[in-house]
């Protein structure tokens, strides 16, 4: 099976960053410029980049420059997130040269905010799902109204719906740098109704070149990378 890895580019406030407990803490690789970095991802062979809008995670404004991005990767698939909530922001994203961008998990409290979304972009929008022990565990702004949801039944009812696709991240492990959670396998382990070859991000911030073997027998064709991660390119 041939894997896709997506470097993940953090933004807050127009420099590099990483997520932690504590709140967004920029970082000094590639001079902390979010541009440099997405040019040394594309010349070392990145076919896509994810990109995460910190400055809308925490505090509900845009902030990422997408088409900056899109300038020195022209032919990437861009991917944004940061709790996106609603079909208007994301379109915003597509707009300004995205390729889709990942709903955020807050947006599944309300049924109808995400079936807008998935009417709206079709194929374009990847349906966030941030999991703890079989439930969504919404981060970012706006996100509590959405924690405690049963992860069985919510993607039972957005795999109805044709989602198109789903980015699955382990909160206990996302921001640790602790490689993918394989024994976890969230939605395998959860019987979650799937679409055959419907494609399945899981987002464990891993480190570069740090695919074990047995996680390849996941569903899953995709990957991303964290920042810290990216130096080593």
């Amino acid at each position: 099976m041939t894997f896709l890895i997506l470097p993940a580019l953090d933004v807050w406030r127009g420099r590099l960053a990483v997520a932690t407990a504590g709140g967004p803490r920029s970082i000094e690789a590639f001079g902390g410029d979010p541009v440099v970095a997405a040019r040394a991802a594309v010349v070392a062979g990145a076919r896509a980049l994810h990109l995460v809008d910190l400055d809308l995670a925490y505090e509900g404004t845009l902030g990422l420059d997408v088409a900056a991005i899109r300038a020195v990767a022209p032919d990437a698939t861009l991917q944004v997130s940061g709790a996106i909530g609603d079909e208007q922001i994301g379109r915003a994203f597509l707009d300004a040269g995205a390729d889709r961008y990942v709903l955020g998990s807050s947006a599944l409290a309300d049924d109808r905010r995400t079936l807008l979304a998935l009417r709206d972009a079709g194929a374009a929008v990847v349906v966030g799902l941030e999991v703890e022990d079989g439930r969504i565990r919404a981060r970012g702004a706006g996100g509590n109204e959405a924690d405690g949801l049963d992860l069985m039944s919510t993607v039972g009812w957005l795999n109805a719906a044709g989602a198109p696709a789903f980015l699955v991240t382990s909160i206990d492990r996302v921001g640790g740098l602790a490689g993918p959670d394989v024994e976890a396998q969230v939605l395998q382990r959860h019987h979650v109704p799937v679409t055959p070859g419907q494609p399945i991000e899981l987002q464990h911030a891993v480190r570069h070149g740090q695919i074990s073997p047995p996680y390849r027998k996941m569903i899953s064709p995709c990957y991303t990378i964290s920042n810290l991660g990216l130096s080593a390119l």
